[in-house]
């Protein structure tokens, strides 16, 4: 932080507890006329009763992850508005208050900014009074639901452009929290005109985006459980791996095999959470450190052989294991007769794939 540039201070604006009170009364019966006429678009979450951004967190996740099923690209751009509550124009707030059909609590609310005045105050030491004729107060109740108002054309202009992405039987093209704007598009071109109609209503509305904070997203393949991701084969798309690679379902209900075959319980256990990726091998607790230990270094302190603990070492190579690992291979030795001259991973891959193999 730049303790000499004032742009990287935040200002805490006060107002009086009987002003508070009087906007809250006002803002209740406000939000209640909104929702009952049905005024704010769909696509507008902030500050609403019985929503939050958790919805617009789902629809942004099934839409990824439905465009993804479908070998189709998604564009998203993240637009942050610059100091948003600070730069509404007033004068355009009450024309579209107007516009929407407020008229006898207009007066109320226009009252909320007759004559605003503030003083800054930096230690003990206090500016001289100036006025305040942009932007909604800090600290009151209204000024969310308003600029929720301010901005709800906005939704309008962009569903207008018929640019966005479809997810299921919705049709969705801009996500709205207050000051926090997300566009979605299935191309480059789509986002471009989304990106032009936002600049060209922020001429008209005189607001000014953040650039610093406006950002594009590149989604990276995401599993949606918890387990990691390992294994012999690089795969092009994440969702192979969790059909294909991770995931399988029995028609029958019943314990797999390992349990009753394995005779010691602490050696089930230990089996069961390597199937289960839940192993605590250096090659996973290496990344969680502080500092992270890098890949390399991540050895396994049970052996000699300076190598990096990771699933194949763990199975094949240790020497601390070598006493249970020994009807293993042995009993592998028997189902294939060319086992000992497999390599290390045509090994793993045999034993981890092969039903009538139990490690332990």
């Amino acid at each position: 932080m730049d303790r000499l540039n004032p742009l990287e201070y935040r200002p805490i604006s006060l107002i009086s507890v009987p002003c508070k009170i009087y906007a809250d009364i006002l803002n209740k019966r406000l939000t209640v006329w909104l929702e009952q006429n049905d005024m704010l678009a769909d696509e507008q979450n902030g500050f609403r009763r019985n929503q939050s951004c958790l919805d617009h967190l789902y629809v942004l996740t099934r839409m990824i992850k439905n465009r993804k099923l479908q070998k189709k690209d998604s564009f998203v751009c993240f637009v942050d508005a610059k100091k948003a509550f600070d730069n509404v124009n007033r004068d355009m707030l009450w024309y579209k208050l107007m516009k929407i059909g407020i008229n006898g609590v207009l007066r109320a609310i226009q009252s909320l900014y007759d004559a605003t005045q503030s003083a800054a105050k930096l230690g003990n030491n206090f500016t001289d009074i100036f006025p305040v004729q942009y932007g909604m107060n800090q600290g009151c109740q209204m000024s969310p639901t308003l600029y929720s108002i301010y901005v709800n054309d906005l939704a309008d202009d962009i569903r207008s452009l018929n640019a966005g992405v479809d997810i299921g039987d919705l049709y969705v093209s801009i996500l709205l929290y207050a000051d926090d704007v997300a566009l979605m598009a299935p191309n480059e071109q789509n986002l471009q005109k989304m990106l032009d109609c936002l600049k060209t209503w922020c001429r008209k509305w005189r607001m000014t985006l953040n650039t610093e904070k406006t950002q594009r997203s590149v989604v990276e393949p995401v599993l949606y459980y918890g387990s990691g991701i390992w294994g012999h084969t690089n795969w092009r798309d994440v969702q192979v791996i969790q059909k294909k690679a991770c995931r399988e379902y029995k028609n029958v209900l019943e314990f797999s095999s390992y349990v009753n075959l394995v005779r010691y319980r602490q050696h089930r256990r230990v089996l069961s959470n390597f199937k289960s990726d839940c192993l605590p091998l250096a090659v996973e607790t290496g990344r969680h450190t502080k500092p992270k230990i890098p890949l390399n270094e991540r050895s396994c302190i049970y052996c000699t052989e300076n190598c990096v603990e990771d699933e194949k070492h763990f199975l094949l190579g240790c020497d601390f294991y070598a006493d249970l690992r020994y009807d293993l291979m042995k009993k592998s030795g028997d189902i294939c007769e060319t086992f000992n001259d497999l390599d290390l991973q045509d090994k793993f891959v045999f034993l981890m794939s092969n039903d009538a193999i139990q490690p332990f």
